[in-house]
Formats: C-alpha cells, structure tokens, sequence
C-alpha cells in the first residue's frame, strides 16, 4: 500500500508533464541505458562484506521543448521514469535491487558548438530489496527492514554528441535507500557508483528555445499554512524490530518568496507532536507535568522549493529550538558520540515534493497543495509524513 501511494505521488509530475507541457510541438521522447559499477559503503562496523555492485538502468522519458516559462529557466530539462537492477555484492545477506524512480537531468554547461555537455541527474522514487533483515534467517542485515523502500539517486554526467539524436555519456552516481523509519531496522543502503551510457532520441531531438524579453520576479511576500501527517517506529537505526507504529501530527506557518520564477524560498516554524515520545515519558515517569508539550518539538526552517510547473521539490534544512524528549531518548535507543547526539538534537531536516492545484509562479496566492516527505534527525530518518497546505 505504501509503495502504491508513494508511486502515484512520485509519478504526477511525469503524467503532468506529458499531458499539460505540449504546445505547438511536442516533446522529444529519449531512450537512455546505463550501466553501473561501484561499492556499497559499509554504514556500521558489522556491515556484511561485498564485492563490486553492479547495476543496469533503463530510462524512458521526454526532453522538454514546450512553451512554458520554466522550461527555459532550467535550460530544457529531461524527465523520465528509470528502471534499475543492482547487485549489491553479497546475494546472501544484501541480495538485489529492483529500482523504479522518476528522474530529472538538469543540463547545467554546454560548449559552444553544443559537443559536450554536462548534466545533474537526479530522482525520487521506491526500491524493492530480495533480502532484508530477519531476526533468525537474516540477522546480519540491519540496512533494509522492509521489502519496499524510498530510493534517492544524485548523479553528474558528462555527455558527448556522437550526432544530433544519440550521445554517450559517463559519470558518477550516489543512490540512497531507505525506509523513513517507518521500519526498523532501518541503518539504509547507500551506494557510490561510476556509470557510462548512451541516450538517444529514436524520433528527433529538435529543442525549439522561446526567449523572453523580460523575467519580471514576484516582489511580495505570501503567507501559508499546512498540516501534516506522519508514522514511526520505536527505536534507532538498528531496532528494536517489531513494535509497533507511533503517528506524528505536524503544523507549520511559514512565509515565501519566488525568485526568478523558479526558487521559491521558505522560512517558519513548525511545530511536532510525538505519540512516540508522548508514550516513553509516559512509561518512563520522566516528567511530573506537561508530559505532552515535552512529547513536541518547535523548529525554524529555511528551505526552497525548485519549481517545476505544477511540482516542485523542496529541501527544507532547519534548527530544533525545543525537543526536551530526544535526549532520553537518545540514551536508551542510539547512545553513540555527543557529537552525534548534539547534530541530531539540533538539526532538522525535510525533502520531499509538493504538488500544487495551480503553478505557483502563476498563482502564487490562494493556492493549495499536497505533498510527500522524509523528516530526519540531521542525516538519519526520523518519519515519514503527507502534508497539506494553503497559500493565502
């Protein structure tokens, strides 16, 4: 169910794309095969020992050439759907990735007579792994609790033009893996890659580039709020495994500014409420009074969302003002370096999508949106939450 729900939120701005992007031409469909080698980083001292990891991509998507204002912005990025099978070096313990993710590839340079070419490539998306922990079949395998999980891929390639529709290319990639701790174990796969390819346009690559005299930027400043949903498991990287689920109820106020039609910068508070954290006090007798306003956490963020149309993706890093709980609760499920305890108490961290009713360059007011994120402690998932708002 998970997987579904997340597939179909990771899809929009594809079928958004495809349906809504066409204007007098429509855009070149690519094909795209890469294969990959490199190593999977061993994430704790146990890790279990692996050769090389192999993995082959199948990518199927459209070069966009349409009219809109931010296909220009962003230099005609490509959006396509990859398919990946990756050995992970050890069938015993890690087994096989079966990947499917939606990717963007970013042109970011180019020479002069448009030979070489130098592109980001990155996408958001949902794995399936073989092998994943069992207490008593596979207890070595403290990366991956569940069968499905979140996939992360951010890559920089390197492209030649052999002719006008087919290129090579080479480049390295960083691929995540990971459950959002809706499951634990759940220490993630984290793989580091070099990849060489081609991508050909079987029909045509004509790109049709529409300048615009003037970019007139949004001066004001808009008002939103949103309400989020989320879940969790008990418990760190390692475990326990098994419990049960805890929901986490989140509201934000922030304000925003677009920038050059396509940043949109954030800035606000965000307020959480743990049943998690609400339960160990509880259970632990660690405060006499106000167990639930000890169970919440107060953030200030400031993030920016990379419009896309209708999508945009958002990274939005902040700072934890009050979170009184962590710290038992650090003491009893992760208990590693004050180092580690101070950057995962202090800093917060969110990435995700969101999708708006309407494009936000256009309609920047009285605007709605859903959305799909990772919440984490610095660099380890915290939960997973879907979010609702309002620009006013």
């Amino acid at each position: 169910m998970k997987c579904s729900v997340l597939l179909l939120f990771l899809l929009s701005p594809f079928i958004h794309s495809s349906a809504n992007d066409s204007t007098s031409i429509k855009n070149a469909f690519s094909v795209e095969v890469n294969t990959f080698y490199g190593k999977t980083l061993p994430m704790y001292p146990s890790f279990p020992h692996t050769t090389f990891v192999q993995s082959y991509e199948l990518n199927l998507g459209v070069k966009l050439t349409g009219k809109k204002q931010w296909h220009q912005l962003l230099n005609y990025p490509r959006f396509g759907l990859s398919f990946f099978f990756t050995d992970l070096g050890n069938n015993k313990i890690l087994g096989q990735q079966f990947c499917l993710v939606p990717i963007a590839v970013f042109p970011i340079i180019r020479n002069a007579n448009k030979k070489f070419q130098c592109d980001v490539k990155a996408g958001m998306g949902a794995s399936y792994f073989t092998r994943i922990y069992d207490s008593i079949k596979n207890p070595e395998n403290f990366s991956v609790g569940e069968h499905f999980t979140w996939q992360v891929d951010l890559g920089f390639i390197t492209r030649y033009a052999l002719g006008p529709s087919a290129f090579l290319q080479a480049g390295a990639m960083w691929m995540h893996s990971s459950d959002s701790h809706t499951v634990l174990p759940n220490v993630g796969i984290n793989t580091f890659a070099l990849n060489a390819g081609v991508v050909i346009y079987p029909l045509r690559n004509n790109v049709i580039t529409h300048h615009f005299d003037t970019l007139i930027s949004n001066k004001k400043i808009f008002f939103s709020g949103r309400f989020s949903a989320g879940w969790q498991k008990r418990g760190g990287a390692f475990g326990p495994a098994g419990g049960p689920s805890y929901p986490v109820y989140t509201g934000s106020v922030f304000v925003s500014k677009i920038f050059a039609h396509v940043v949109k910068l954030n800035t606000g508070f965000t307020y959480h409420y743990y049943q998690n954290y609400y339960d160990f006090i509880i259970e632990n007798n660690l405060y006499p009074s106000l167990q639930k306003l000890k169970a919440s956490s107060f953030i200030w963020f400031f993030g920016g969302e990379l419009l896309m149309g209708r999508v945009a993706f958002c990274l939005e890093p902040g700072i934890n003002l009050y979170k009184p709980a962590y710290q038992a609760f650090w003491n009893q499920y992760e208990k590693k370096s004050k180092v580690d305890y101070y950057e995962k108490q202090i800093l917060a961290m969110r990435i995700g999508l969101n999708f708006y009713l309407f494009n936000p360059d256009l309609h920047p007011h009285n605007n709605a949106f859903i959305g799909c994120f990772v919440n984490a402690n610095s660099g380890q998932a915290e939960f997973m939450e879907f979010t609702a708002g309002y620009v006013f």
